[in-house]
């Protein structure tokens, strides 16, 4: 099973860009290609610091995430990559505000 770690699409996002507008077509293209199921959150930490910075990934991950259902925000956030690199689950994680 191939997985997709979102977390490079983040490096499209130019200074004064907003993130909804260059972003979203991109993170649905991901989505529909991959499915909930084969998705892993990542924030591309340190190179996340030459954009916007962690908070703001995080919040642009929110934004993407209204309106989905919290199993597939549990699978995006943590579940998955706890299936797929076998680690320990971490007590609440979670990208909900």
């Amino acid at each position: 099973m191939t997985f997709c770690p979102a977390r490079q699409i983040r490096r499209l996002r130019g200074p004064r860009v907003s993130a909804r507008e260059t972003l979203r077509p991109y993170l649905d293209h991901i989505v529909e290609s991959f499915g909930p199921d084969r998705l892993i959150w990542g924030s591309d930490w340190p190179v996340v610091n030459l954009g916007g910075g962690l908070p703001d990934w995080i919040a642009i991950t929110r934004q993407f995430l209204e309106g989905w259902p919290d199993t597939d925000m549990v699978k995006l956030a943590h579940g998955n990559a706890v299936s797929t690199y076998k680690v320990a689950t971490i007590k609440n994680p979670t990208l909900n505000p």
